[in-house]
């Protein structure tokens, strides 16, 4: 629950950055809610990377497969409903149940990333 940002969002943060922090590497970490832009939003942001001379210093990585249907159904019941006294525990037990996967991807990408000077853009 202390986490930023944890079933708090709306829809008005949807395709909007934050910075969430700064990795043990020194990368910072961003975060995207692209909603259904799918791999549109990606390729829109690799492009501008490219167009900046910046493409080495960007990873995309997509989180959504690590989003199970508790996630989505508690986050839709309490954000989208605003019913956060029935969403909200569903959200939170899903998101348990999901742990092991999203630290697995985490870990996944800070391999991809130990080799290189990226900046991480977790999607």
């Amino acid at each position: 629950m202390e986490i930023p940002y944890f079933d708090k969002t709306s829809d008005a943060d949807f395709g909007s950055i934050r910075y969430m922090g700064t990795d043990e590497f020194g990368h910072d970490v961003y975060v995207l809610g692209k909603k259904s832009m799918g791999n549109r939003y990606s390729a829109i942001l690799m492009g501008v990377a490219e167009i900046l001379g910046s493409q080495d210093q960007l990873m995309v990585v997509n989180c959504m497969d690590r989003v199970n249907w508790s996630m989505k159904i508690g986050g839709f019941t309490s954000r989208r409903l605003r019913l956060v006294l029935l969403g909200r525990p569903v959200v939170t037990w899903g998101t348990q149940k999901a742990f092991s996967q999203l630290v697995n991807l985490v870990e996944i990408t800070r391999l991809k990333v130990m080799g290189n000077d990226y900046k991480i853009q977790a999607t």
